[in-house]
């Protein structure tokens, strides 16, 4: 065994530990040096950014939710929604048209004491629904 930093053959096995995946990983130390490492350490994964925008547009434009996306592709729900911010920002805000119309419906639940509202904003070229939100009109004002 040679330390990695001082090319030196003074190393002891120092212990090991658990990985994310629960692979068992044993480290070692120079005697020299007295630095600790590993034989083959774990690199960060650097994802295509294919990858990425297919994710991106699974949750975007097909509806998937955060977590779902984040158990079908194996990923932390943070990495989703931090690729979601960068590709929101650098892609996506080009493909909706900026025409947006906000609509307003009201209707009683019950008794006409109990109103509630429901709002829409549409693409107006696309009649495409980009939000909503449902209930009291006190709310939204």
């Amino acid at each position: 065994m040679i330390c990695p930093h001082c090319k030196s053959m003074e190393v002891v096995k120092m212990g090991y530990y658990f990985t994310k995946t629960g692979e068992r990983r044993q480290r070692y130390k120079c005697k020299v040096c007295g630095r600790t490492f590993v034989i083959n350490p774990i690199r960060p994964r650097n994802y295509p950014e294919g990858f990425k925008e297919m994710v991106v547009r699974a949750v975007v434009k097909e509806g998937v939710g955060v977590r779902q996306a984040s158990r079908i592709f194996k990923l932390s729900p943070k990495t989703v929604i931090a690729w979601i911010r960068d590709f929101s920002k650098k892609y996506l805000r080009n493909e909706i048209d900026h025409d947006i119309e906000l609509d307003e419906m009201w209707t009683f639940v019950k008794s006409k004491s109990n109103e509630v509202w429901i709002w829409l904003a549409l693409e107006v070229n696309s009649r495409k629904i980009i939000s909503y939100a449902v209930g009291d009109f006190r709310l939204y004002v």
